[in-house]
């Protein structure tokens, strides 16, 4: 992943769908928005992302490289630094 770009959600209708984060037999239900085109699986905010490692008894590990970010708007953003291993599982 070279970039990710979050101009795309802006260029049409959005929905979300329910999901499902779990790790070690122990999940989080949330809500997933689909279809961006963000060109990314799932992305949270650092605060988001610790509660959850808290929660479901895992780490947050750092990237190996930064990963630039362009916001809605195409402006750059702070890049991602960290990365969290969890599971994520669609519900219907």
């Amino acid at each position: 992943m070279l970039e990710v770009d979050l101009s795309w959600l802006l260029s049409g209708k959005s929905f979300t769908v329910p999901c499902t984060l779990s790790y070690n037999r122990s999940g989080v239900n949330t809500t997933a928005l689909t279809d961006t085109k963000a060109n990314a699986f799932t992305l949270f905010n650092t605060r988001c992302a610790r509660k959850i490692s808290k929660f479901l008894n895992t780490y947050i590990e750092m990237l190996e490289k930064l990963v630039p970010i362009k916001g809605y708007n195409r402006q750059i953003r702070k890049p991602i630094t960290l990365f969290l291993q969890v599971h994520l599982r669609v519900n219907r």
